[in-house]
């Protein structure tokens, strides 16, 4: 996890805004538990890594974030 970092994603969908929201898709990896509920995270293993081994979530996710910006 990197604060401030912008991940690339695909924004679509504008014709119900503001009733509705846009709909919008990452185009890079993901590994989110899904917070702040990582008991029944949508992403299984990210949650029982963010509870089990937060160092190694944190490795990983900043591993993402690195490759999907090209560094």
């Amino acid at each position: 996890m990197m604060a401030g970092t912008a991940l690339k994603r695909l924004m679509a969908e504008y014709r119900h805004y503001p009733l509705s929201p846009p709909k919008m898709r990452f185009t890079c990896d993901m590994f989110h538990p899904n917070k702040p509920n990582d008991e029944s995270g949508a992403n299984v293993d990210a949650s029982k890594m963010w509870r089990e081994d937060r160092q190694q979530f944190y490795s990983l996710a900043q591993n993402i974030v690195r490759k999907s910006l090209g560094l």
